[in-house]
């Protein structure tokens, strides 16, 4: 994987960590996206809306995040993303 991965890695997890909700439910690619203008009006600093980025509940709790990156596709990300927090269910029975 480059090594940009490590990168955006860490921010999936930091936005999903943050918003307590996937890094791709904050971006919609089916709606019109503004046009970068340089006047802050994109995300967050270090937020990285694009999938792989999940939060990691448990008892209800937010306890961390898990954020993947690789050469492929976001939704690859995210199919491994979820077969960790899969991992992590089996291990902690409630970690969603």
């Amino acid at each position: 994987a480059p090594r940009f991965s490590v990168e955006l890695a860490l921010g999936k997890a930091r936005t999903a960590a943050q918003n307590a909700c996937p890094s791709d439910s904050l971006f919609d690619p089916q709606a019109p996206q503004p046009r970068p203008s340089g006047d802050g009006a994109g995300p967050p600093s270090g937020q990285v809306p694009i999938g792989g980025g999940f939060p990691l509940m448990i008892d209800g709790q937010l306890a961390g995040a898990i954020g993947i990156s690789g050469e492929g596709h976001y939704s690859d990300d995210m199919a491994i993303a979820h077969a960790a927090l899969a991992a992590l269910q089996h291990l902690f029975g409630e970690a969603r």
